[in-house]
């Protein structure tokens, strides 16, 4: 699953679409309206990273900007853009780990070697915490909680500029790690072309 092939659909309970911004192109999620849309594909029982550029609302918390969700499993993994945090956690239980929330507009690149997962943001190194993610193929979400019938209140504000992933590969392993370079040059042009820092 290459970042230049991503296709998305909308979710069940995405009723009327997710808009675009005429200008810049992004993709817009409203508070308390369910933009959801699913990535085609599956993230392997492998490494795997994500990343997403994204611009806040100055008003509303983003809340709920991806979900991970094996098929037939009703428990599913989530990051959270609340309170000036990015936090990732389960739906059982709470954050397991969180990094400031720069705000504005944000690299943000999440990775998983199923046993790990680390966060990393802009320009800043990964923090990582144990985490045993399902082993299984897993469903990505944009803008949504799980599968499920969903929760208003968990959904917010933010315009998505970008989704990469990369499939197999862990780009935040080791000592001292930042988001992969490419993803900051893409980052700093979206920047340059609009976002704010």
């Amino acid at each position: 699953m290459g970042a230049e092939h991503l296709r998305a659909a909308p979710m069940e309970f995405n009723k009327e679409g997710t808009p675009r911004d005429s200008i810049l192109g992004q993709v817009l999620f409203r508070a308390q309206s369910h933009g959801g849309l699913m990535i085609d594909g599956q993230l392997p029982d492998a490494p795997f990273s994500i990343g997403m550029i994204y611009t806040g609302d100055a008003k509303r918390d983003a809340l709920s900007l991806f979900s991970l969700q094996a098929e037939g499993d009703s428990a599913y993994s989530y990051l959270a853009a609340e309170s000036g945090f990015l936090r990732f956690g389960h739906r059982e239980g709470g954050p397991l780990v969180s990094i400031a929330d720069p705000r504005k507009t944000v690299l943000m690149v999440f990775s998983s070697d199923r046993a790990k997962v680390r966060l990393a943001v802009n320009r800043m190194a990964a923090i990582s915490t144990d985490c045993h993610l399902p082993k299984a193929a897993l469903k990505l979400m944009l803008g949504c909680r799980g599968y499920s019938r969903p929760l208003y209140n968990k959904l917010g504000s933010f315009a998505l500029s970008d989704v990469l992933i990369w499939p197999g590969q862990d780009v935040l392993a080791g000592g001292f790690a930042r988001a992969p370079d490419a993803a900051q040059a893409l980052w700093q042009e979206r920047v340059r072309n609009g976002g704010q820092t």
